[in-house]
């Protein structure tokens, strides 16, 4: 049973600052209220706690199987990393790539590319988790994040050949009207 429904701008969304999104709920237990520079959001320090739990609604994205994007808002400091914690279509629990701040000290965006999030509600009854942790380990350093969303990508297919026709039978040529 696979759901995906187009939001009003086909993507679902987080802002960390109101509370408030589309399509995404955000929680977080020791989450800090943070501004920076005139953005708000959410600072997560590195506790028992080093996570945001994500839920899509399944009316947006259920059970899904192929390449989905997942944006994140983050402040670059000086140190510490994160990365998106998910579970596959087999249900294996995995981490996509981390994310290592640069210390540029400026609010960035940064997009997951997974080819294989399953969005059933796999993890505690949430979807993904946005997480100080990677295969290494819990980072160091608290990180400070104003939204989140998931969109699935538009594929477009531009086909083009030397001898347009068919492939049934190499010895005759196409034909257009």
């Amino acid at each position: 049973n696979i759901s995906v429904t187009a939001a009003e701008d086909g993507i679902a969304y987080f802002d960390f600052a109101s509370g408030a999104g589309q399509y995404i709920k955000a929680s977080a237990r020791s989450a800090e209220d943070i501004e920076i520079d005139g953005v708000a959001g959410w600072n997560i320090p590195v506790d028992q706690t080093y996570f945001i739990n994500c839920q899509v609604d399944n009316n947006f994205l259920y059970n899904f199987s192929g390449l989905s994007n997942i944006s994140v808002k983050y402040y670059d400091g000086s140190e510490g990393k994160f990365s998106i914690l998910y579970t596959n279509t087999s249900g294996e629990l995995l981490h996509s790539e981390t994310v290592f701040l640069s210390g540029s000290n400026k609010w960035k965006t940064h997009i997951f590319a997974l080819e294989d999030c399953s969005y059933n509600d796999g993890i505690l009854s949430n979807d993904f988790r946005i997480t100080l942790e990677d295969k290494d380990g819990i980072g160091s350093s608290p990180v400070a994040f104003a939204e989140v969303s998931v969109f699935v990508p538009e594929i477009l297919v531009s086909v083009d050949c030397d001898r347009p026709g068919h492939v049934f039978n190499s010895a005759e040529g196409a034909q257009f009207p």
